[in-house]
């Protein structure tokens, strides 16, 4: 496995395992399927694991409990500031 500087923080492999899989962004996966995944790029060296589909996930559920305290405290404050997301 070929390996590369990512900037100047640490090295990583060339290849990337990417999220949409396992994180379920193309179809459903099993949580035993997406941990053999993992388990089997690590093994065969990759070490740079795109979790684009976990930011994603988390940046929503934020977007949902603002959407929820707005409700819950009556105010309309983030959804007249364009931070509201449906």
């Amino acid at each position: 496995m070929q390996y590369n500087m990512l900037g100047q923080l640490f090295e990583v492999s060339a290849y990337t395992l990417g999220g949409g899989g396992i994180g379920q962004v193309w179809g459903e996966t099993s949580r035993e399927e997406a941990v053999a995944t993992v388990r089997e790029a690590y093994d065969a060296g990759i070490t740079l694991f795109d979790c684009t589909p976990l930011i994603a996930y988390l940046i929503q559920s934020l977007f949902d409990l603002i959407n929820i305290l707005n409700t819950i405290i009556g105010s309309d404050h983030y959804v007249n500031n364009g931070y509201y997301f449906d």
